[in-house]
């Protein structure tokens, strides 16, 4: 962990594709902010009140919901393409690193060409996420209705956070290994299985340094709640996302995840 941090500081390079992805980020989320705050000026106690009166309330009401759901999956999987060519550049950059070399661009560019294998490795993800959530959902509902469905949702939840662990090496067994979604899901599995005690100390430290992270982004962004109000706030949130998760702990982990891969695959 100490090398890995000496790594991030020697290395500001390694900065350069998670700076233009938060740069992104942070952009689409002021976007989406404002396109938000857009539709909620729009619902007004007056206007639900007609709504719920008229024939119309269902579609009205279905007519925002739609509005806030179609934003999040449009932005989710625009972000989630881009962000994996970023995603295999910096794990280019973080292959030199782990090697004790300097990396360069050259470095980077040279993995781009993983970042659709990426991408099908997060669809991977989601179909399986997809697949158990029908699978559990349907039978629960039919046996135990809206009780059901919250015991299937939790289930579902959970099988997600099993995925991503079981998947935790998989972006760099398809950028340092050249495999596949699937291929790359059993290799991460497999240096799990193997080093199942480290990997654990490994996620540890990375929950731990998140949560760090996300509560004293919540104290600045509380202490700016007395200082500001609006658009300056907006601005602000996406400026504390975009350092801390952007230009610290992205970058940090994607050195930690890389040289452990190494190091594993070396055993």
């Amino acid at each position: 962990m100490r090398k890995s941090v000496s790594n991030y500081l020697d290395n500001p390079i390694i900065l350069a594709p998670f700076a233009i992805m938060g740069l992104i980020t942070t952009g689409l989320g002021i976007i989406s902010s404002l396109y938000l705050n857009s539709i909620s000026s729009q619902i007004t106690m007056e206007s639900v009140r007609s709504a719920v009166l008229s024939e119309s309330a269902s579609s009205y009401l279905m007519g925002i919901f739609g509005k806030y759901i179609l934003l999040i999956i449009v932005c989710g999987f625009f972000l989630s393409f881009i962000s994996s060519f970023f995603h295999a550049f910096s794990i280019g950059l973080a292959k030199q690193i782990a090697k004790g070399k300097k990396p360069t661009l050259q470095h980077g560019f040279s993995a781009l060409r993983s970042g659709l294998r990426v991408f099908s490795f997060k669809i991977l993800i989601w179909g399986f996420t997809l697949i158990a959530a029908v699978l559990i959902s349907i039978p629960a509902a039919l046996m135990f209705g809206l009780l059901g469905l919250v015991f299937a949702g939790l289930c579902v939840i959970f099988f997600s956070i099993l995925l991503q662990f079981v998947g935790f090496f998989g972006k760099q067994a398809i950028v340092l290994d050249g495999l596949w979604a699937w291929a790359a899901f059993q290799k991460s599995y497999n240096v799990i299985r193997k080093n199942l005690g480290n990997v654990l100390l490994l996620l540890g430290a990375y929950l731990f340094t998140l949560v760090a992270f996300i509560v004293f982004k919540q104290i600045f962004i509380t202490l700016a709640n007395y200082l500001m109000i609006g658009f300056g706030l907006v601005i602000f949130a996406q400026a504390a996302e975009f350092i801390f998760t952007f230009l610290i702990l992205s970058p940090l982990f994607v050195i930690i995840k890389t040289s452990y891969f190494l190091k594993s695959r070396q055993k």
